[in-house]
């Protein structure tokens, strides 16, 4: 049984982007993610692999 839920890669970069949105706005992280309903480490993480993706791009990335 996986744990937690899965996102798509689009679901991903829309979080992504809104993150980014957020704390260009001036709100801390740690804030953001937990307002997305992520965990840092998380955000971290799908940044590492997704950060420099477009949208359309997702679509075609493969997990």
């Amino acid at each position: 049984m996986p744990r937690g839920r899965r996102h798509t890669p689009e679901q991903i970069v829309q979080l992504l982007r809104q993150i980014e949105t957020d704390t260009a706005s001036g709100k801390k992280t740690d804030k953001a993610c937990y307002e997305a309903g992520i965990s840092e480490p998380t955000y971290y993480r799908w940044y590492q692999e997704f950060g420099n993706l477009n949208l359309d791009q997702a679509e075609r990335q493969e997990r």
